[in-house]
């Protein structure tokens, strides 16, 4: 069977994460070890459905990926940890 893309899976994850987040903005980056981080900012936090999360991980971890997600207590932003009010990190890591 052919690896899938790990542009295939960032896809797939958001596409799923709109049921349990209100996106607003999406920033993609890639890490040092080259695996994805999509940092999602919204509007309430309070208002992610943390148990659909926990499925999207285990729906999309598998032989390739590990698919996890963080909601910080902080954000460091100017050298300063700020609370942190509107952002929901996945990370997917390509498994070796």
């Amino acid at each position: 069977m052919t690896k899938k893309l790990i542009s295939d899976i960032i896809v797939s994850v958001l596409s799923d994460a709109i049921s349990a987040i209100t996106i607003l903005e999406v920033k993609s980056e890639t890490t040092i070890e080259g695996n994805s981080a999509l940092y999602i900012k919204t509007d309430d936090l309070g208002t992610v459905d943390k148990p659909l999360l926990d499925e999207l991980s285990l729906k999309y971890t598998d032989e390739d990926y590990l698919v996890n997600y963080l909601i910080p207590e902080t954000k460091f932003i100017n050298k300063v940890h700020e609370k942190n009010t509107d952002t929901v990190c996945i990370f997917i890591e390509e498994v070796s």
